[in-house]
């Protein structure tokens, strides 16, 4: 398994930053690749066990997979990990209290790099990270602007 983080703070409080986390509607707002992220049993918000259909474009080309929910600490962490997809993974997002009213936010993700003719795809780890980057950037960005609106 090949590891890849990327940590930042949201000027938000953990509660808003997870919001966006559990809000299945929310996701293709704040990750640009993301066509469609929507359940596929039960209500939202997200719980411990959710499964969702998470569609992705990458390079001109859309790739499905099933996550499940497999950690759910509201205000602190949310995990999915890979049913169907392709190439294994596990995503968690750990929140905790940088100060007040703001948020540090630390993706993690694990997985296994696709392999061509047998081969582990090189640089893999780099374009993930780069996703991933631009994931934490849209999440803060989102947050940010819609923190508070709740209440």
């Amino acid at each position: 398994m090949t590891r890849v983080s990327r940590d930042l703070v949201v000027a938000a409080p953990p509660e808003d930053v997870f919001a966006a986390l559990a809000d299945p509607d929310a996701h293709p707002r704040w990750r640009p690749a993301v066509e469609s992220f929507r359940l596929v049993d039960g209500e939202p918000p997200l719980r411990l066990g959710s499964r969702v259909e998470e569609i992705v474009r990458w390079r001109r080309k859309e790739y499905r997979s099933l996550l499940e929910v497999v950690r759910f600490e509201p205000g602190q962490a949310i995990a999915f990990r890979a049913l169907e997809a392709v190439f294994p993974f596990e995503l968690a997002a750990e929140l905790s209290v940088e100060g007040p009213a703001s948020t540090r936010f630390r993706f993690v993700l694990d997985f296994e790099r696709p392999r061509v003719w047998g081969v582990p795809v090189p640089f893999f780890g780099v374009v993930m990270g780069r996703s991933m980057q631009e994931e934490a950037e849209g999440l803060k960005e989102h947050v940010e602007a819609t923190s508070g609106t709740r209440r």
